[in-house]
């Protein structure tokens, strides 16, 4: 299929069941899963351009999960969320902060949600539960996993990339540093985003507890001054 062969397959299926996994509450941060996906296609060539459909591989994989999260709290949002594992992972505080957050911003949580180091599942199990319209949550969802990873894709393939050719252009100790200086930042981000999963795991939709932009993302999101409408 597309001139794949097996192992370009096995990766594909790899990082998609990677990412539903990610989705589903699995220990194993979106922002990580994406950064390796992107390095794998950065140091594969050989499978030209149909390496690049590891990205699509990707987001499909994200919009599917979120959408059975979905479906899942639409059907039973207030009966799992009553159940005791889920009130020891995500305590009722989270729940009503995670609410507040739905009831000031709307569907725009779902964008910058993702912006959010941690596992964002009880947004998505909340955003059935809300009934939020189907339409609105798939675009929402759709754009807010495309932009987002597709960024962090692509700045993990040029750096992967750039690694690549400093390691066949070195000759003896002489390196260029410009690349591994990068790679080393590429770590410390993946080592901070590490660190900020561990410390939170959950996210709970506020724009303030986006990276560094926080603040300003929170002031030019507007709110809504009644409680999110839900479907009947």
């Amino acid at each position: 299929m597309f001139g794949l062969d097996t192992q370009e397959l096995q990766a594909f299926a790899f990082f998609f069941g990677m990412f539903i996994a990610s989705g589903m509450g699995a220990p194993i941060p979106e922002e990580i899963a994406i950064v390796c996906a992107g390095l794998w296609t950065a140091h594969h060539p050989e499978y030209g351009i149909t390496r690049w459909l590891m990205l699509p591989t990707c987001i499909c994989a994200v919009v599917l999960s979120d959408s059975i999260l979905y479906t899942v709290g639409r059907l039973y949002g207030k009966r799992l969320f009553s159940r005791p594992f889920m009130l020891r992972w995500v305590p009722k505080t989270t729940q009503d902060r995670i609410l507040d957050n739905f009831e000031k911003y709307g569907v725009n949580i779902l964008l910058f949600g993702r912006l959010v180091p941690g596992v964002r599942m009880p947004l998505f199990l909340t955003a059935g539960l809300l009934r939020l319209s189907i339409t609105r949550f798939i675009i929402a969802d759709g754009l807010g996993a495309g932009l987002g990873n597709s960024l962090f894709f692509l700045l993990a393939f040029w750096f992967g990339e750039q690694f690549q050719e400093a390691l066949e252009n070195a000759e003896g100790a002489i390196w260029k540093v410009g690349p591994f200086l990068i790679m080393v930042t590429l770590t410390a981000a993946a080592i901070y985003l590490l660190y900020r999963f561990f410390r939170k795991p959950v996210a709970e939709g506020d724009p303030e507890e986006v990276p560094i932009i926080g603040h300003q993302v929170a002031t030019h999101i507007p709110q809504t001054e009644k409680p999110v409408t839900q479907e009947k």
